[in-house]
């Protein structure tokens, strides 16, 4: 099972997904697809229980990843 976790302006939104069902893995990565490909948003995998100085930077979406965690980018003013 894999955890994508949405940071945003209503909080931390959490979808899971697991390996064995096409369906969910698809409905994850269009998720992710629009959220990083098209809105330009960062996207972080981290192994379970890892700090968070050990996500490293994606750019695809990777099934098997244990949790992925997505972020707006920053904007400056």
């Amino acid at each position: 099972m894999g955890v994508l976790r949405i940071l945003d302006q209503t909080g931390d939104t959490i979808v899971e997904w697991q390996t064995d069902d096409p369906t969910s893995v698809e409905q994850v990565r269009a998720e992710f697809d629009r959220l990083v490909g098209l809105e330009k948003w960062h996207a972080f995998a981290r192994d379970a229980g890892a700090p968070a100085d050990e996500a490293t930077l994606v750019r695809t979406f990777d099934e098997h990843a244990d949790e992925i965690v997505l972020t707006r980018p920053l904007m400056g003013g």
